[in-house]
């Protein structure tokens, strides 16, 4: 992962989600503090910020368009019909 841009997911956020994956439950949250901002970009105050591990919470309302991305992805078995 590299490009300089958040990538703003559609995943809830929830801090103590891979706690639950840990544990087996591997089902996504359905519910949080906003969607999930993965990456960084150089523009960040914190530094630590500025790195592809990066995951914090945000909602679309207050997502700088200008800094971040989207990826488009789609499940397997529906790209190939």
């Amino acid at each position: 992962m590299a490009g300089n841009v958040e990538e703003w997911c559609a995943d809830w956020y929830q801090p103590d989600v891979y706690k639950h994956y840990a544990a087996g439950n591997l089902a996504t949250p359905q519910a949080g503090m906003g969607r999930v901002i993965r990456g960084g970009n150089c523009l960040r105050k914190n530094k630590l910020e500025f790195r592809c591990a990066m995951r914090r919470a945000n909602t679309p309302a207050f997502t700088n368009i200008l800094l971040t991305g989207i990826r488009c992805a789609c499940d397997r078995r529906v790209a190939q019909t």
